[in-house]
């Protein structure tokens, strides 16, 4: 018995509105019972370099810095949470959505490429 093809689709996001209406198009495209797999990524933003570097050498700077990353994390896992709850209030099986969230390598679009590759 041949199983059918699943797609597997990659959807950057951003927390933007228009990031979430471009959800819309995956509905309007493939459909709700369409047998496909949907990962919605965000690209956590980096530091500057001159903090980073700080870091390394002052341990207060350091707590600040883990702090904003902690924030950073907590803010992709509420974007990706109202991206998800967009697809699944479009009909879309939570089963077939997954969330990922990874901080950026070489630059937003290269890493969205990069993971979708993957």
């Amino acid at each position: 018995m041949a199983s059918k093809v699943k797609k597997k689709i990659v959807v950057p996001v951003d927390g933007s509105e228009n990031g979430i209406k471009s959800l819309d198009y995956l509905r309007l495209m493939f459909g709700p019972d369409h047998p496909m797999e949907i990962t919605l990524l965000y690209i956590l933003p980096t530091l500057p370099p001159i903090l980073t570097d700080e870091k390394k050498k002052d341990r207060a700077v350091a707590q600040k810095i883990k702090m904003v990353e902690e924030k950073n994390i907590k803010l992709a896992e509420e974007i990706l949470a109202q991206a998800k709850d967009a697809l699944l209030e479009k009909g879309f099986k939570e089963s077939h959505v997954k969330t990922v969230y990874r901080k950026k390598q070489i630059g937003v679009a290269r890493d969205i490429c990069n993971w979708a590759d993957g």
